[in-house]
Protein backbone atom coordinates (compact mmCIF):
# COMPACT_ATOMS: atom_id res chain seq x y z
CA UNK A 1 0.00 0.00 0.00
CA UNK A 2 1.57 3.49 -0.72
CA UNK A 3 -0.18 7.00 -0.67
CA UNK A 4 1.35 10.51 -1.11
CA UNK A 5 0.96 13.37 1.64
CA UNK A 6 1.10 16.87 0.72
CA UNK A 7 2.59 19.21 2.83
CA UNK A 8 2.62 22.99 1.93
CA UNK A 9 5.32 25.37 3.28
CA UNK A 10 2.73 26.48 5.62
CA UNK A 11 1.91 23.07 6.75
CA UNK A 12 5.83 22.25 7.17
CA UNK A 13 6.36 25.76 9.38
CA UNK A 14 3.38 24.63 11.70
CA UNK A 15 5.12 20.89 11.78
CA UNK A 16 7.35 23.01 13.50
CA UNK A 17 5.79 25.47 15.82
CA UNK A 18 3.75 22.15 16.75
CA UNK A 19 6.96 20.32 17.80
CA UNK A 20 6.22 17.78 20.82
CA UNK A 21 7.41 18.18 24.39
CA UNK A 22 9.24 15.17 24.01
CA UNK A 23 11.21 14.92 20.48
CA UNK A 24 14.06 12.80 20.87
CA UNK A 25 13.91 9.30 22.51
CA UNK A 26 12.99 5.78 23.29
CA UNK A 27 10.21 3.63 25.28
CA UNK A 28 9.47 0.88 25.81
CA UNK A 29 6.00 -0.38 28.25
CA UNK A 30 4.46 -3.33 29.22
CA UNK A 31 2.30 -5.78 31.73
CA UNK A 32 3.01 -9.62 31.64
CA UNK A 33 0.16 -10.92 33.64
CA UNK A 34 1.11 -14.11 34.95
CA UNK A 35 -2.07 -14.58 37.16
CA UNK A 36 -2.95 -17.15 40.07
CA UNK A 37 -6.24 -15.56 40.70
CA UNK A 38 -6.14 -16.69 44.57
CA UNK A 39 -2.63 -15.57 45.27
CA UNK A 40 -1.63 -11.26 45.91
CA UNK A 41 -2.03 -9.71 43.19
CA UNK A 42 1.28 -8.23 43.82
CA UNK A 43 2.67 -11.17 42.73
CA UNK A 44 0.60 -12.18 39.94
CA UNK A 45 1.37 -8.83 37.30
CA UNK A 46 4.70 -7.32 36.41
CA UNK A 47 4.51 -3.81 35.09
CA UNK A 48 7.44 -1.91 33.12
CA UNK A 49 7.76 1.72 31.56
CA UNK A 50 10.99 2.73 30.46
CA UNK A 51 10.25 5.91 30.58
CA UNK A 52 11.64 8.24 27.27
CA UNK A 53 15.41 7.25 27.53
CA UNK A 54 18.10 8.48 25.50
CA UNK A 55 20.84 6.09 23.69
CA UNK A 56 21.00 4.00 20.43
CA UNK A 57 19.15 1.33 21.44
CA UNK A 58 16.79 0.11 24.29
CA UNK A 59 16.41 -3.43 25.51
CA UNK A 60 13.51 -4.39 28.11
CA UNK A 61 13.34 -8.02 29.11
CA UNK A 62 11.37 -9.40 31.88
CA UNK A 63 10.22 -12.80 32.95
CA UNK A 64 6.90 -13.33 35.46
CA UNK A 65 5.72 -16.91 36.44
CA UNK A 66 3.72 -18.12 39.46
CA UNK A 67 2.26 -21.75 40.28
CA UNK A 68 0.07 -22.56 43.36
CA UNK A 69 -2.35 -26.11 43.99
CA UNK A 70 -1.42 -27.51 40.51
CA UNK A 71 -2.04 -23.85 38.81
CA UNK A 72 0.54 -21.94 37.21
CA UNK A 73 0.85 -19.17 34.74
CA UNK A 74 4.33 -18.03 33.30
CA UNK A 75 5.67 -15.05 30.38
CA UNK A 76 8.81 -13.93 29.08
CA UNK A 77 9.31 -11.11 26.95
CA UNK A 78 11.99 -8.91 25.11
CA UNK A 79 11.20 -5.45 23.97
CA UNK A 80 13.26 -3.68 21.97
CA UNK A 81 13.55 -0.09 20.22
CA UNK A 82 15.93 2.02 18.08
CA UNK A 83 15.66 4.79 15.49
CA UNK A 84 14.45 2.78 12.59
CA UNK A 85 13.63 -0.60 14.31
CA UNK A 86 11.62 -1.78 16.38
CA UNK A 87 10.80 -5.59 17.92
CA UNK A 88 8.83 -7.68 20.59
CA UNK A 89 9.54 -11.22 21.42
CA UNK A 90 7.02 -12.96 24.07
CA UNK A 91 6.36 -16.32 24.50
CA UNK A 92 3.24 -17.06 27.92
CA UNK A 93 1.74 -20.35 28.64
CA UNK A 94 -0.43 -21.19 31.49
CA UNK A 95 -2.48 -23.93 33.17
CA UNK A 96 -5.77 -23.75 35.61
CA UNK A 97 -6.69 -26.05 37.82
CA UNK A 98 -9.41 -27.15 40.93
CA UNK A 99 -8.02 -24.78 43.12
CA UNK A 100 -8.07 -21.79 41.37
CA UNK A 101 -8.28 -19.82 38.36
CA UNK A 102 -5.54 -18.13 35.97
CA UNK A 103 -4.84 -15.13 33.58
CA UNK A 104 -2.59 -14.78 31.37
CA UNK A 105 -1.47 -11.41 29.06
CA UNK A 106 0.91 -9.83 27.74
CA UNK A 107 -0.41 -6.32 27.55
CA UNK A 108 -0.03 -2.86 28.95
CA UNK A 109 -0.76 -1.21 32.42
CA UNK A 110 -1.51 1.97 30.89
CA UNK A 111 -3.68 3.44 28.30
CA UNK A 112 -2.61 1.49 25.66
CA UNK A 113 1.13 2.49 25.16
CA UNK A 114 2.96 0.74 22.17
CA UNK A 115 5.41 -1.86 23.71
CA UNK A 116 8.16 -0.10 22.02
CA UNK A 117 8.44 3.21 20.00
CA UNK A 118 10.99 6.07 19.06
CA UNK A 119 11.11 9.58 18.26
CA UNK A 120 13.29 11.38 16.25
CA UNK A 121 13.35 14.73 14.28
CA UNK A 122 14.41 14.87 10.32
CA UNK A 123 15.60 18.14 9.34
CA UNK A 124 15.46 18.07 5.31
CA UNK A 125 18.33 20.62 4.45
CA UNK A 126 20.64 21.48 1.33
CA UNK A 127 23.72 23.09 0.66
CA UNK A 128 22.50 24.37 -2.88
CA UNK A 129 19.26 25.01 -2.95
CA UNK A 130 17.20 27.82 -1.49
CA UNK A 131 14.56 27.12 2.06
CA UNK A 132 11.26 26.61 0.95
CA UNK A 133 11.84 24.18 -2.06
CA UNK A 134 9.83 21.42 -2.72
CA UNK A 135 10.94 17.82 -2.02
CA UNK A 136 9.68 14.74 -1.32
CA UNK A 137 10.49 12.15 1.57
CA UNK A 138 9.77 8.97 0.63
CA UNK A 139 9.02 6.39 4.15
CA UNK A 140 9.01 2.96 4.27
CA UNK A 141 7.78 0.38 6.94
CA UNK A 142 8.15 -3.40 7.07
CA UNK A 143 6.21 -5.40 9.31
CA UNK A 144 7.15 -8.79 9.43
CA UNK A 145 7.22 -11.79 11.78
CA UNK A 146 3.81 -13.40 13.41
CA UNK A 147 1.77 -13.64 16.65
CA UNK A 148 -1.05 -14.77 18.52
CA UNK A 149 -2.85 -16.76 21.08
CA UNK A 150 -4.98 -20.14 22.06
CA UNK A 151 -7.40 -20.45 24.92
CA UNK A 152 -10.84 -20.26 26.22
CA UNK A 153 -11.36 -16.50 24.63
CA UNK A 154 -7.79 -16.13 23.42
CA UNK A 155 -7.18 -12.38 22.01
CA UNK A 156 -4.05 -10.86 19.70
CA UNK A 157 -4.25 -7.23 18.79
CA UNK A 158 -0.93 -5.80 16.78
CA UNK A 159 -0.31 -3.00 14.83
CA UNK A 160 3.00 -1.03 13.27
CA UNK A 161 2.77 2.74 12.66
CA UNK A 162 4.64 5.70 11.94
CA UNK A 163 3.08 9.29 13.09
CA UNK A 164 4.82 12.50 11.17
CA UNK A 165 3.79 15.53 12.86
CA UNK A 166 1.18 13.62 15.29
CA UNK A 167 -0.42 11.90 12.64
CA UNK A 168 -0.09 8.58 11.25
CA UNK A 169 1.35 8.31 8.01
CA UNK A 170 1.87 4.59 8.14
CA UNK A 171 0.03 1.80 9.53
CA UNK A 172 -0.83 -1.29 9.38
CA UNK A 173 -2.67 -4.12 11.52
CA UNK A 174 -0.94 -7.40 9.71
CA UNK A 175 2.23 -7.91 8.89
CA UNK A 176 3.55 -6.26 5.28
CA UNK A 177 4.92 -3.71 3.86
CA UNK A 178 3.56 -0.09 3.44
CA UNK A 179 5.03 2.87 1.93
CA UNK A 180 4.06 6.80 1.27
CA UNK A 181 5.68 10.00 -0.14
CA UNK A 182 5.40 13.46 1.98
CA UNK A 183 5.94 16.45 -0.56
CA UNK A 184 7.83 18.91 1.80
CA UNK A 185 10.01 21.60 1.61
CA UNK A 186 14.20 22.64 1.93
CA UNK A 187 14.77 23.58 5.70
CA UNK A 188 11.44 21.97 6.48
CA UNK A 189 11.56 19.59 10.38
CA UNK A 190 9.68 16.37 10.53
CA UNK A 191 8.47 14.75 13.87
CA UNK A 192 8.78 11.13 13.90
CA UNK A 193 6.87 8.65 15.76
CA UNK A 194 7.57 5.36 15.45
CA UNK A 195 5.13 2.42 17.33
CA UNK A 196 4.80 -1.17 17.59
CA UNK A 197 1.90 -2.79 19.70
CA UNK A 198 1.11 -6.07 20.68
CA UNK A 199 -1.31 -7.60 23.11
CA UNK A 200 -2.35 -10.77 23.64
CA UNK A 201 -3.79 -13.18 26.21
CA UNK A 202 -6.71 -15.07 27.38
CA UNK A 203 -10.02 -13.16 28.72
CA UNK A 204 -11.69 -16.43 30.14
CA UNK A 205 -8.85 -19.10 31.26
CA UNK A 206 -10.06 -22.54 31.87
CA UNK A 207 -7.67 -25.34 31.10
CA UNK A 208 -4.67 -24.06 28.66
CA UNK A 209 -3.63 -20.83 27.75
CA UNK A 210 -0.84 -20.00 25.68
CA UNK A 211 0.70 -16.83 23.63
CA UNK A 212 3.45 -16.12 21.42
CA UNK A 213 4.67 -12.92 19.40
CA UNK A 214 7.78 -12.65 17.25
CA UNK A 215 7.41 -8.85 15.37
CA UNK A 216 9.60 -6.35 13.77
CA UNK A 217 8.45 -3.24 11.80
CA UNK A 218 11.68 -1.50 10.00
CA UNK A 219 11.52 2.15 8.92
CA UNK A 220 13.13 3.26 6.06
CA UNK A 221 13.74 6.66 5.18
CA UNK A 222 14.60 8.40 2.10
CA UNK A 223 14.88 11.16 -0.44
CA UNK A 224 15.50 11.47 -4.12
CA UNK A 225 15.57 15.21 -4.56
CA UNK A 226 18.79 16.25 -6.07
CA UNK A 227 21.15 18.10 -3.26
CA UNK A 228 18.70 17.12 -0.96
CA UNK A 229 19.95 15.62 2.61
CA UNK A 230 17.87 14.29 5.29
CA UNK A 231 19.22 14.59 8.72
CA UNK A 232 18.49 12.72 11.99
CA UNK A 233 18.36 14.23 15.62
CA UNK A 234 19.07 10.69 16.64
CA UNK A 235 22.01 10.24 14.05
CA UNK A 236 20.26 6.72 13.51
CA UNK A 237 20.31 4.80 10.29
CA UNK A 238 16.58 4.87 8.58
CA UNK A 239 17.83 2.15 5.54
CA UNK A 240 19.13 -1.33 6.08
CA UNK A 241 18.97 -3.42 9.39
CA UNK A 242 22.11 -2.24 11.84
CA UNK A 243 24.32 -5.00 13.16
CA UNK A 244 24.01 -3.96 17.21
CA UNK A 245 25.77 -5.24 20.37
CA UNK A 246 23.27 -4.19 23.39
CA UNK A 247 24.42 -5.37 26.85
CA UNK A 248 21.58 -5.98 29.78
CA UNK A 249 21.47 -6.48 32.59
CA UNK A 250 24.83 -7.32 35.56
CA UNK A 251 26.88 -10.15 36.34
CA UNK A 252 27.54 -11.61 39.28
CA UNK A 253 31.09 -12.25 41.23
CA UNK A 254 33.08 -10.55 44.01
CA UNK A 255 34.32 -8.20 41.36
CA UNK A 256 31.30 -8.86 38.33
CA UNK A 257 33.03 -9.73 35.42
CA UNK A 258 31.56 -7.52 32.16
CA UNK A 259 31.30 -8.70 28.90
CA UNK A 260 31.30 -6.57 25.99
CA UNK A 261 30.96 -6.96 22.18
CA UNK A 262 31.80 -5.19 18.97
CA UNK A 263 28.46 -5.07 16.21
CA UNK A 264 28.25 -8.21 14.60
CA UNK A 265 28.39 -7.36 11.03
CA UNK A 266 27.71 -9.39 7.66
CA UNK A 267 30.84 -11.34 6.51
CA UNK A 268 33.06 -9.74 9.78
CA UNK A 269 34.33 -11.18 12.86
CA UNK A 270 32.49 -9.77 16.04
CA UNK A 271 34.67 -9.20 18.86
CA UNK A 272 33.34 -10.70 21.75
CA UNK A 273 35.69 -9.02 25.28
CA UNK A 274 35.32 -9.96 28.82
CA UNK A 275 36.69 -7.81 31.39
CA UNK A 276 37.03 -8.17 35.68
CA UNK A 277 37.55 -11.94 35.29
CA UNK A 278 39.54 -13.28 38.03
CA UNK A 279 43.39 -14.07 36.60
CA UNK A 280 43.71 -16.97 35.53
CA UNK A 281 40.19 -18.09 35.28
CA UNK A 282 38.86 -20.47 33.00
CA UNK A 283 36.22 -18.68 30.82
CA UNK A 284 33.26 -20.22 29.23
CA UNK A 285 31.49 -18.07 26.55
CA UNK A 286 27.46 -18.90 25.87
CA UNK A 287 25.66 -18.19 22.88
CA UNK A 288 21.92 -19.07 21.82
CA UNK A 289 19.35 -17.89 18.73
CA UNK A 290 17.02 -15.43 20.38
CA UNK A 291 16.62 -12.86 22.90
CA UNK A 292 17.38 -12.86 26.82
CA UNK A 293 15.58 -15.30 28.54
CA UNK A 294 15.94 -14.31 32.47
CA UNK A 295 16.67 -17.08 34.77
CA UNK A 296 17.26 -15.28 38.57
CA UNK A 297 19.87 -18.04 40.57
CA UNK A 298 21.02 -16.49 43.88
CA UNK A 299 22.69 -13.68 43.49
CA UNK A 300 22.77 -14.47 39.70
CA UNK A 301 21.07 -13.87 36.61
CA UNK A 302 21.38 -16.60 33.59
CA UNK A 303 20.39 -14.48 30.54
CA UNK A 304 20.59 -17.46 27.90
CA UNK A 305 18.59 -20.39 27.58
CA UNK A 306 21.02 -23.48 28.70
CA UNK A 307 19.71 -25.92 26.81
CA UNK A 308 19.71 -24.16 23.70
CA UNK A 309 22.85 -22.50 23.79
CA UNK A 310 25.45 -23.80 22.53
CA UNK A 311 28.72 -23.52 25.55
CA UNK A 312 32.45 -22.96 24.61
CA UNK A 313 35.18 -22.93 26.21
CA UNK A 314 36.66 -19.39 25.45
CA UNK A 315 40.03 -19.40 27.02
CA UNK A 316 41.73 -18.44 30.27
CA UNK A 317 41.66 -15.02 31.48
CA UNK A 318 44.87 -12.98 31.59
CA UNK A 319 46.45 -11.62 34.35
CA UNK A 320 44.34 -8.71 34.71
CA UNK A 321 41.36 -10.25 33.98
CA UNK A 322 40.63 -9.71 30.21
CA UNK A 323 39.68 -12.84 27.11
CA UNK A 324 39.24 -11.64 23.98
CA UNK A 325 37.39 -13.75 21.87
CA UNK A 326 35.62 -13.53 18.06
CA UNK A 327 32.47 -15.18 16.50
CA UNK A 328 32.87 -15.01 12.77
CA UNK A 329 29.50 -13.81 11.26
CA UNK A 330 28.47 -15.17 7.79
CA UNK A 331 28.04 -12.92 4.80
CA UNK A 332 24.36 -14.16 4.62
CA UNK A 333 22.21 -11.53 3.88
CA UNK A 334 19.40 -13.11 5.16
CA UNK A 335 21.47 -13.30 8.50
CA UNK A 336 20.09 -9.71 8.82
CA UNK A 337 18.36 -8.81 11.60
CA UNK A 338 19.00 -12.55 13.30
CA UNK A 339 19.46 -12.22 17.36
CA UNK A 340 21.66 -14.09 19.52
CA UNK A 341 22.43 -13.68 22.90
CA UNK A 342 25.66 -13.95 24.34
CA UNK A 343 26.95 -14.32 28.09
CA UNK A 344 30.17 -15.08 30.17
CA UNK A 345 31.12 -17.67 33.16
CA UNK A 346 34.23 -17.36 34.69
CA UNK A 347 34.84 -20.43 36.45
CA UNK A 348 35.85 -20.01 40.24
CA UNK A 349 35.53 -22.16 42.91
CA UNK A 350 32.40 -21.41 45.51
CA UNK A 351 31.44 -18.83 43.20
CA UNK A 352 28.16 -17.52 43.30
CA UNK A 353 26.76 -19.16 40.60
CA UNK A 354 26.09 -23.22 41.42
CA UNK A 355 28.87 -22.66 43.72
CA UNK A 356 31.36 -23.39 40.40
CA UNK A 357 31.33 -19.75 38.29
CA UNK A 358 31.08 -15.70 38.20
CA UNK A 359 28.14 -14.43 35.18
CA UNK A 360 28.70 -11.52 33.51
CA UNK A 361 25.28 -9.51 31.96
CA UNK A 362 24.10 -10.50 28.69
CA UNK A 363 24.77 -8.72 25.50
CA UNK A 364 21.87 -9.56 22.62
CA UNK A 365 23.04 -9.00 18.97
CA UNK A 366 22.01 -7.95 16.46
CA UNK A 367 23.48 -9.15 12.90
CA UNK A 368 23.45 -6.66 10.31
CA UNK A 369 25.32 -3.87 8.06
Amino acid sequence: MSQILLLAPAAAALLVVLAPAQSLGLRTHYRLASAVLSQPSSTNYLNHDSGWVSGPALLSADANGNQFGGCFANGLCNVFASYGELRVLATGNASSCASGGMALAFDEWSGGMPKAQFLDVLTVQSATLPNGTPVQVDLAMDFTGNAGATGTSPYATIWARLLVGGGPVLSASAPGYTSAVVSTTVGATLFLNGQLRVTLGDNALAGGSSYFADLRAQYAISTTTPGVTLAAMSGGSYGSLVARAVPFGSGCGAAPPALGATPPQLGTACALNVSGAPAGAPVLLGLCIGGVTPSPSGACTLYIDPVASVISFAGVASPTGQLASTLAIPPIPQFAGLWLTSQAAPLVTNGPFLGAAELSNGVILTLGW
